[in-house]
């Protein structure tokens, strides 16, 4: 009996702005995160002017700002994908095959190495947004807006009530932690292993999903991710991203508003986070500014880029596409190395570094992690990862050479 041969996308086919702006959102996490893996906070290394400069600029212009360029261009993706199989006819059981596995490929990024991991939301939230494929465009940003504002209500609901969402799932971290005979102290919410013994960073790690899904409710981050999801679906659909001299007046909006409301918001925030007393009224007011700030200047940094992409700064951009292109295997990679620097079962280097050297730590290893992608890329046609994805999401390996693809085949 006949049936149809499903193929990935070929590589001409890719979208250079989309992977380019990838990397240039992977760059973002990367620096944002290497915040905390170092330990620079928290120790409390450096407490010059300089050092406090960089903090409050981090948060400013980088804390949370990447992952949700990321999460645009997750619903850009899957508006993509699902448009491929209806058009052959094949629903949606590959994607939801897709998301169990990215959603596997987060379970064991957290027990294995870092608790701070996105994966594991984003194939929750890719489920949610399945719900929402035939919405149409006005309701879409309709559900966008309104999730991104929920955090506020949820933190107003803490205040007025002894509502903590994180407490049951921190319990059963805890739980597993006295079950290991490991020390919860400064565990929760730690963001790495002070212990010499990976064994003992592993221990952790089975409790690390419980206790991620813990802190990711308490701000209710899956609203966030889901309304850039959104987001993301309504750019897809009209394919802004392949029109862009048409959309130019869109653009620009975009980035006066979001450079308008997210700048002031998002420092807002980042005063808060620095220099506010501790306490739920704290917490209140941060999750209003993030509300406000964060998308609206994620939005501006996607729209900017896409307006320089037109011109001259093309060439330069082109330089973030190659780490797009493999951004699962360079967003695991950068786990793997920060790990092996700062944790205690490597180079034990937690607390060492001020923050003043995280923005240009994270440019050196970003700028190793674009150049050994275009090298892979010469080669082959996916990251190590990425053939990983495709090959179980389609259930049999692909060439991972470079070789024309046929798209469609037909097999007997």
């Amino acid at each position: 009996m006949a049936h149809i041969h499903a193929e990935p996308l070929a590589p001409q086919q890719r979208a250079d702005l989309l992977d380019a702006l990838r990397g240039f959102a992977l760059f973002g996490v990367l620096a944002s995160n290497m915040v905390g893996f170092s330990g620079s906070l928290y120790a409390h290394v450096d407490l010059s002017t300089a050092a406090t400069l960089t903090e409050f600029g981090l948060d400013w212009l980088m804390h949370g700002k990447f992952y949700s360029i990321f999460s645009m261009l997750f619903g850009i993706g899957f508006a993509l994908q699902i448009e491929r199989l209806e058009a052959r006819g094949e629903g949606i059981g590959r994607y939801m095959r897709r998301l169990w596995i990215l959603f596997g490929f987060g379970i064991l990024h957290i027990v294995l190495l870092w608790k701070g991991d996105i994966l594991a939301l984003y194939a929750l939230m890719g489920f949610m947004l399945l719900l929402f494929r035939g919405v149409d465009d006005r309701t879409l940003l309709r559900w966008a807006v309104l999730l991104a504002l929920a955090p506020i209500l949820w933190r107003l609901a803490m205040v007025w009530t002894s509502f903590e969402p994180r407490r049951p799932l921190h319990d059963v971290a805890r739980a597993i932690y006295a079950a290991f005979e490991i020390d919860a102290v400064n565990k929760l919410p730690g963001p790495v292993s002070t212990g010499p013994h990976y064994l003992e960073h592993l221990k952790m790690g089975i409790g690390g999903p419980f206790q991620r899904a813990g802190g990711l409710l308490q701000e209710l981050r899956p609203a966030r991710v889901l309304a850039m999801f959104m987001v993301g679906l309504w750019i897809g659909r009209h394919a802004l991203y392949a029109r862009l001299d048409e959309n130019v007046p869109l653009l620009r909006k975009v980035v006066r508003w979001g450079l308008a409301i997210g700048l002031p918001a998002s420092a807002a925030m980042a005063w808060i986070i620095q220099f506010g007393a501790e306490g739920e009224l704290r917490d209140l007011w941060e999750a209003t500014a993030y509300s406000f700030g964060v998308p609206t200047l994620a939005l501006a940094y996607a729209a900017g880029f896409a307006l320089l992409w037109r011109g001259a700064a093309r060439r330069w951009l082109t330089v973030f596409a190659p780490a797009g292109r493999m951004a699962l295997t360079n967003y695991i990679t950068q786990t793997l190395i920060q790990a092996l620097l700062f944790m205690g079962w490597g180079l034990g280097l937690l607390g060492q570094m001020s923050i003043v050297w995280v923005p240009l730590a994270a440019v050196a290893l970003f700028a190793a992690q674009v150049a050994l992608s275009a090298l892979w890329l010469n080669r082959f046609r996916f990251g190590p990862l990425e053939w990983l994805w495709r090959s179980l999401t389609y259930g049999a390996a692909q060439s991972m050479r470079h070789a024309p693809m046929t798209g469609l085949k037909a097999a007997s």
